[in-house]
């Protein structure tokens, strides 16, 4: 039973990891995103006048 337990601790822990790694791939892809967007409203922008 005790085993158990420590399985899964080591699966929430492993869980945890991979979370935190995706949010922080999140992050970046969301970074990325809105300097492409900011770059495309600028382009706009410079069109115009």
């Amino acid at each position: 039973r005790l085993r158990d337990g420590v399985i899964r601790d080591i699966e929430r822990q492993i869980r945890k990891k991979e979370n935190i790694r995706l949010l922080g791939e999140q992050i970046i892809l969301t970074e990325q995103l809105e300097a492409e967007r900011e770059k495309t409203l600028l382009a706009k922008g410079s069109q115009k006048s």
